[in-house]
C-alpha cells in the first residue's frame, strides 16, 4: 500500500471516530449524571477561582467533593479544557473524547513497538484495522462520550505503556531512556491520580510489559523494580491526603466480597458446612472462609469472561452500556477468534500479554459485588480492541488474496452483516437509548446545577 494511500484511509478513519464522539456530544446522553454533576461544579469553581468547591487549591491528591472523595485527574483536566472551551457538559464530556485520541495514538505506538518485525503491509493493514475498530466499537464509543474518570484513566495507562516500550527499545541511548521512562512513571502516576483502581493495575500491566518481552537480563528486572519504587513515591500525596482514611472507608463501605458484610457471610456459610460434615480436620480444610472468598471472587471474574457480556449484552446498567448490546458488536466474535488463532500461530508473547492484560484489568472489578462491570475493568479495552483488530487485518489480507469468486462474495456479503450491525447499534444509541436512558442518568441533575449557579450568582 502507497504511503499516501494509507495515510489518507487513516485520517479518515481517525475523522470518522472523531465525528461520532462530537455528534451530539453533551446532550447524549441525555443529562449528566451526579457524578459527572459534581464534577462540574468543581470545575466551575476552578475556572473562577483557582481552588473547588470547599476554597481548597485544584492542586490537591483528593478532592472533597460531595463527600465522594474524587481523584483530582478528572476535574483537573476538565478545568484545562474549560478554559479554551467555557463550562459546560460539552466540555466536561469532551475531556473523554480527547482521552479517546490520546488512547488511540498511545495504542498505535505500542501496536508498532511490539510488532517492529512485521512486514510493512502487514503492519499497515492492522494499524488501519485498529483505528477503524477503536471508532467504532461500542465499548470505546460508550464511554468516549461521558465524563467518567475509569476513561481518562485508562489513557494514561497506555501511554505511560508506550513511553515504558520505548525506554526499552531505546535503551542504549541514556538520555532518551531516562527520558521516556520518566514519562511512563508520570503518565503512569496521572492514572493513578484520576482513577484510584489504577493505582493497583498500572503495576501489573507494567510487569506483564517486562515479563512478556524484556526480563532477559538483570539489569531489566532491577529497572522494573526501581520504576516500582519510584511510582510508589509519586503515589505517597494520597495516602498522606487528610482525606485518604475517609476516602477508603467509603470504597470499603460498598458491597463487595471484601466488605464486612460479605465477610460475615462468608465466615456463617463455613461454620454452616463444617458443621453438616462434623467438622471434622477435612472439612475445616475444605470449608474454610478462604474458600468461599475465592468462589465469590471467581464467579466475579467469570461474569466478565462471559462471551454472552462481552458480545452480547453489555453491563446491564444504561449508564455504562445500552443494555442491548455487548461490549463489542457480536459480528467481532469471527474477528477475535482469527485474530486470536493468528497471533498464537505468529507471536505467543503478544497474545500472552493481551489476555494477562485484560485479566490483570478484571480484577479490581471483579472485586465488586456488582459484576459485570464496564466502567471498572475500561483499563482491558485495548487489548480486546487489538485481538479483533488482528483479526479485521487478517479477513483483509484474506480477502484481496483470494482468487475465487465465491469466496471473495461470502466475504463481501459477510462485510454487509457487519457494517448493518454496526449500523443498528448507533441508530438505537443515538434514537430509543437517549430516551430509555433518562432516569439511569438522572437528568433532574443539570436543572440543579443551573438553579445553583444562578443562586450563587444572586449571592454575588
Amino acid at each position: 500500500m502507497r504511503t499516501k494511500t494509507f495515510i489518507t484511509i487513516a485520517v479518515s478513519l481517525f475523522l470518522l471516530g472523531l465525528s461520532l464522539r462530537l455528534y451530539k456530544l453533551g446532550v447524549a446522553p441525555n443529562g449528566l449524571y451526579v457524578d459527572e454533576t459534581a464534577i462540574l461544579i468543581d470545575m466551575q469553581s476552578i475556572v473562577e477561582t483557582g481552588r473547588d468547591i470547599h476554597g481548597n487549591s485544584f492542586f490537591q491528591a483528593i478532592y472533597p467533593s460531595y463527600g465522594d472523595f474524587k481523584a483530582p485527574g478528572l476535574p483537573i483536566t476538565a478545568s484545562l479544557v474549560a478554559l479554551l472551551f467555557g463550562v459546560s457538559g460539552w466540555s466536561l464530556r469532551f475531556v473523554s473524547v480527547l482521552a479517546w485520541i490520546i488512547s488511540t495514538a498511545a495504542g498505535l505506538g505500542i501496536l508498532w513497538i511490539l510488532l517492529k518485525n512485521t512486514a510493512k503491509r502487514s503492519k499497515q493493514l492492522l494499524f488501519l484495522s485498529f483505528l477503524a475498530v477503536t471508532s467504532i466499537t461500542p465499548w470505546s464509543f460508550f464511554f468516549s462520550r461521558v465524563a467518567f474518570e475509569s476513561f481518562l484513566s485508562q489513557a494514561w495507562i497506555l501511554t505511560s505503556a508506550f513511553f515504558l516500550l520505548a525506554s526499552l527499545q531505546n535503551s542504549q541511548r541514556k538520555v532518551m531512556n531516562i527520558l521516556f521512562l520518566s514519562l511512563s512513571l508520570a503518565f503512569g502516576a496521572a492514572a493513578g491520580y484520576t482513577y484510584f483502581t489504577a493505582r493497583y493495575v498500572w503495576p501489573a500491566v507494567i510487569g506483564l510489559l517486562f515479563c512478556a518481552h524484556f526480563l532477559q537480563t538483570k539489569k531489566k528486572l532491577i529497572k522494573f523494580a526501581v520504576m516500582l519504587i519510584v511510582y510508589l513515591v509519586l503515589l505517597l500525596p494520597l495516602s498522606r491526603s487528610p482525606l485518604y482514611e475517609a476516602s477508603q472507608a467509603l470504597r470499603l463501605s460498598t458491597k463487595s466480597v471484601i466488605s464486612e458484610e460479605a465477610k460475615m457471610s462468608q465466615v456463617l456459610l463455613s461454620n454452616k458446612y463444617k458443621d453438616l460434615a462434623g467438622n471434622s480436620l477435612l472439612s475445616r480444610v475444605v470449608f474454610h472462609r478462604k474458600v468461599f472468598f475465592l468462589q465469590a471472587f471467581a464467579q466475579n471474574l467469570a461474569d466478565h469472561l462471559d462471551p454472552g457480556y462481552i458480545f452480547l449484552r453489555g453491563d446491564s446498567n444504561l449508564r455504562h452500556g445500552t443494555g442491548k448490546h455487548g461490549l463489542l458488536l457480536l459480528t467481532f466474535l469471527p474477528f477475535f477468534i482469527i485474530g486470536s488463532y493468528k497471533l498464537w500461530q505468529k507471536n505467543k508473547s503478544v497474545l500472552f500479554l493481551l489476555i494477562g492484560w485484560y485479566l490483570v484489568s478484571i480484577v479490581p472489578a471483579s472485586i465488586a459485588e456488582e459484576t459485570p462491570h464496564a466502567m471498572r475493568s475500561l483499563a482491558g479495552l485495548f487489548p480486546l480492541l487489538t485481538l479483533v483488530s488482528f483479526g479485521v487485518a487478517e479477513f483483509v489480507l484474506f480477502f484481496t488474496r483470494s482468487k475465487k469468486l465465491w469466496i471473495q462474495s461470502l466475504l463481501l456479503a459477510w462485510l454487509v452483516v457487519v457494517c448493518c450491525d454496526i449500523f443498528s447499534y448507533y441508530y438505537y444509541y443515538f434514537g430509543a437509548y437517549q430516551v430509555r436512558s433518562v432516569e439511569a442518568w438522572q437528568s433532574d441533575y443539570v436543572q440543579l446545577y443551573d438553579q445553583m449557579l444562578n443562586l450563587d450568582k444572586e449571592l454575588q
